[in-house]
C-alpha cells in the first residue's frame, strides 16, 4: 500500500490568514531530500467547521477555550472533529509519521487530546512534535499548568504518547530525522544548531495547501531570523541567538517565483522585523517596485517593521515601499512615553513618530501601530502620554486605519522583564498577567487597557470586538477586585 513517509499538522490556535510556514517551509525542505511528504493545517479547517456554529465564540480573541484546560468544556468535539479531519488523512496518505507543530504553550491542551487519540487509533503511526514551543528554556510561561517546556514534552515521551521531538530550526534536522540520523543537534535534545546559509533553505511549497480555504490568504515567507533590539518584553533573543539574514534580491526571487506560480495577491514577512537589515530591506524594495514596474503585477507585502530617527532613515525609503506595495507595515510604538519606550529597549522619539507618519501620507502608505499599556516601569503620566499621542495618529486617518492592542502587558518567560524582576521592579508574581510593580498591579493595568482603547475607539483608531459570556475576558477579572472605577465599569458595559 502506498505510504508517506511524514504528514506534517498544524493545529489551533493560529490565525486564520494562511498556513504556518513551518508546513510549507518543510515540506519543500522534505521533498528536495526525496522524501514523501503531505501537509494540512487542522487550524483552518477545524475554523470553518465551527465559525457558523455554536462553538464560534472560541475562535474570539479574547476567549481562551482552545489554549487551556477550558478545552475540556469542548473536548468531544474537539475529539469528534478531529477524528474526521485525520481519518480522512491516513485513507488517503498513509503516513508513517505525524508531524505536529507546538507553535507555543497555547498548543498544549490541543497535543494531549490529538496525541491520545492517534496513538488510540493508529498505533503504528509515530508521532513527531516541533516548533518554537519546543525548547529547554522556554518561549512562554504556559497558562496550561506548566513552568517548564521542556518536562512538557520529556512527560509526553514518557507516557509513549509521542515518540520524538525536534527542538529549534528544523528545515535541517528534519531530513536527519527521516534519514534515520536520531544524533543530529535538537533531536530529542534541547542543543540544536542554528541554520547558518539562509538562502540554502527552499521556497516554501504551497502545493498541498488548498489557499481558497482561506477567507484573506496569505502566503508567508521569511526573510531573517532574529532581531536587532532586544526588548524588555519580547523573547526572540532567546529563541535566536543571533540575527541572520537573507539577501533581499534572494527574498525577491522567492516572491516572485510563489507569485507567478500562485498567482499570489498578499504576502506576508514574518520576521521578527522586515527592516532590521537596512541595506537589505532597500534592496528588496527596489528589486520587486522594479519587477512590478516592468509586469505591472499586483500583490502586497506586510510584515513587522521597527521604527527609527529621521537621520536613520534611507532617502526615497518610503516611496520605493510604496513602489514594491509594501503598504502597511505594522511597527511596534508601544508606548506614547519616550521614556518608557527607552526603558523597554526602543530608541525613537515622538518626533520620529510624526515625522513617520508625515512621510508616510505623502506617499499613500499606512501604518498599524501596536501599543500595550503596563509596562513595570509605567507611570500614571507615562500612561497618560500613551493616551495622549492618540491624537497625533488621528490626524493621519489616511495612513493609520486602526491601531492594535490585544491585552495589558504580560511577563513571557526568557524575556528581560522575566528573567531580572529586581530591575525591573515586578513583584508578586502569580502568572503572566498577574503581577505587581511600584506603579500598578492587574487591576489597574486592566483599566488602563479599557481607558486607553475608550479614548481609541472615540478617534476612530479602534474597533471593539465582540465578546461573549463564554469568552474569557478581563471584565470578569476586573469585577472580582474591590473599589472599581465606574469610569471603567461604564466602558466595559458598552463591550
Amino acid at each position: 500500500m502506498y505510504s508517506t513517509d511524514i504528514t506534517l499538522v498544524c493545529i489551533p490556535k493560529l490565525k486564520v490568514k494562511g498556513p504556518l510556514l513551518a508546513l510549507t517551509q518543510l515540506q519543500a525542505c522534505i521533498k528536495q531530500a526525496g522524501f514523501v511528504s503531505s501537509a494540512y493545517d487542522f487550524n483552518i479547517w477545524f475554523y470553518n467547521k465551527t465559525i457558523d456554529t455554536d462553538l464560534n465564540y472560541i475562535w474570539k480573541v479574547l476567549d481562551n477555550t482552545l489554549i487551556t484546560d477550558k478545552i475540556e468544556n469542548i473536548k468531544y468535539d474537539y475529539i469528534k472533529f478531529w477524528n474526521i479531519f485525520f481519518d480522512e488523512i491516513v485513507q488517503k496518505d498513509n503516513p508513517k509519521i505525524l508531524g505536529i507543530s507546538a507553535f507555543s504553550s497555547w498548543s498544549y491542551p490541543g497535543i494531549d487530546i490529538i496525541v491520545e487519540q492517534v496513538k488510540k487509533k493508529y498505533p503504528s503511526i509515530k508521532i513527531l512534535i516541533g516548533g518554537p514551543a519546543v525548547r529547554d528554556a522556554p518561549p512562554d510561561k504556559s497558562s496550561y499548568g506548566l513552568s517548564n517546556n521542556k518536562d512538557y514534552f520529556l512527560n509526553l515521551i514518557d507516557k509513549k504518547l509521542i515518540d520524538d521531538y525536534i527542538c529549534g530550526d528544523a528545515e535541517e534536522s528534519i531530513v536527519e530525522y527521516l534519514k534515520g540520523n536520531r544524533n543530529y543537534p535538537g533531536i530529542n535534545n534541547f542543543n540544536p544548531d542554528p541554520i547558518v546559509d539562509q538562502e540554502a533553505i527552499p521556497t516554501p511549497n504551497y502545493d498541498d495547501i488548498d489557499m481558497t480555504v482561506y477567507k484573506d490568504p496569505h502566503y508567508f515567507i521569511r526573510g531573517s531570523r532574529g532581531c536587532v533590539r532586544k526588548c524588555a518584553f519580547c523573547n526572540v533573543p532567546l529563541i535566536w541567538k543571533k540575527f541572520a539574514w537573507r539577501g533581499g534580491e534572494h527574498i525577491a526571487d522567492e516572491i516572485i517565483d510563489l507569485y507567478e506560480k500562485h498567482n499570489v495577491k498578499k504576502f506576508y514577512l514574518i520576521d521578527s522585523l522586515t527592516n532590521g537589515n537596512q541595506k537589505e530591506f532597500m534592496n528588496l524594495m527596489r528589486w520587486i517596485s522594479q519587477y512590478k514596474k516592468l509586469t505591472k503585477a499586483k500583490f502586497s507585502i506586510g510584515g513587522q517593521f521597527i521604527m527609527r530617527e529621521k537621520k536613520q532613515v534611507p532617502d526615497n525609503m518610503f516611496k520605493l515601499m510604496k513602489d514594491a506595495g509594501y503598504s502597511e507595515p505594522t511597527i511596534g510604538i508601544e508606548s506614547g512615553s519616550e521614556k518608557v519606550r527607552k526603558e523597554l529597549g526602543k530608541y525613537f522619539s515622538n518626533e520620529s513618530v510624526e515625522y513617520h507618519l508625515e512621510e508616510m501620507n505623502k506617499v499613500g502608505l499606512k501604518m498599524i501601530p501596536l501599543f500595550f499599556v503596563g509596562f513595570p516601569t509605567e507611570t500614571d503620566y507615562d500612561f497618560q502620554q500613551s493616551v495622549d499621542i492618540l491624537d497625533l495618529f488621528a490626524k493621519y486617518p489616511e495612513v493609520v486605519r486602526v491601531i492594535h492592542m490585544d491585552h495589558p502587558m504580560h511577563v513571557i518567560e526568557g524575556t528581560p522583564v522575566a528573567m531580572d524582576h529586581a530591575r525591573f521592579g515586578i513583584l508578586n508574581l502569580t502568572n503572566s498577567f498577574m503581577w505587581e510593580s511600584k506603579h500598578s498591579d492587574y487591576k489597574k493595568r486592566i483599566e488602563r487597557f479599557f481607558i486607553f482603547l475608550d479614548r481609541a475607539i472615540h478617534l476612530n483608531l479602534y474597533k471593539r470586538p465582540t465578546v461573549s459570556d463564554k469568552a474569557y475576558t478581563m471584565i470578569n477579572d476586573y469585577k472580582t477586585h474591590s473599589n472599581l472605577d465606574k469610569g471603567v465599569l461604564q466602558i466595559m458595559d458598552g463591550w
